[in-house]
């Protein structure tokens, strides 16, 4: 077996035995080469999995969805907590100041998971509360809180996003979970 000191003792490039142990050395480089891929997928895939965790994310601008569903899509910034923060236990929760944008930090297009399972029109719903057809606003239908709207999840919220591997395990994905907020949160009946 070819191995570090196949070659000690070997002067002659012409013996039969130096020319068995290049050989077999052109055969492990050619092994070598055809892991080579295979490798730094898995190198790759480790550094992605490794970023597979949540991390804190600013909400940004929220477009429609197609096709008449109750739901948005988000851009989104990813963010930290500012160094002004002790290191003791928090006594109240963060709010959006004491958060800051980590320069070079993962940005893009994000769904609410929350809103997935939303049907779309003829029956459009959000929580299984069947809403308005033509939105946004997405009216409730139910008498009497058909003034009552649902809405994309408000700029600057702070969430936990996550990345998650679309199927072809290439592409990133990114999702976070948060209610929509209600307007008027409590409505007189009309």
């Amino acid at each position: 077996m070819f191995n570090a000191s196949s070659f000690n003792g070997l002067r002659n490039p012409f013996s039969p035995i130096f020319w068995q142990r290049l050989s077999e050395m052109a055969g492990v480089v050619g092994q070598l080469q055809s892991l080579y891929s295979e490798v730094a997928t898995v190198i790759a895939e480790k550094k992605l999995r490794q970023r597979e965790v949540f991390f804190p994310a600013c909400i940004g601008i929220a477009t429609p969805a197609p096709g008449g569903k109750p739901a948005w899509t988000y851009n989104f910034s990813e963010v930290q907590a500012t160094n002004a923060l002790t290191a003791t236990a928090a006594t109240s929760p963060l709010n959006t100041a004491e958060y800051d944008f980590v320069p070079g930090g993962r940005t893009g297009v994000a769904i609410n998971a929350a809103e997935s399972a939303n049907p779309t029109i003829p029956a459009p719903a959000v929580y299984g509360t069947v809403v308005s057809a033509g939105g946004p606003p997405w009216a409730l239908a139910a008498i009497p809180f058909t003034k009552t709207t649902i809405a994309e999840v408000p700029v600057g919220t702070i969430v936990f996003m996550r990345t998650a591997l679309t199927t072809n395990s290439t592409d990133v994905r990114y999702e976070f979970w948060a209610p929509n907020p209600v307007y008027p949160a409590c409505e007189t009946p009309v």
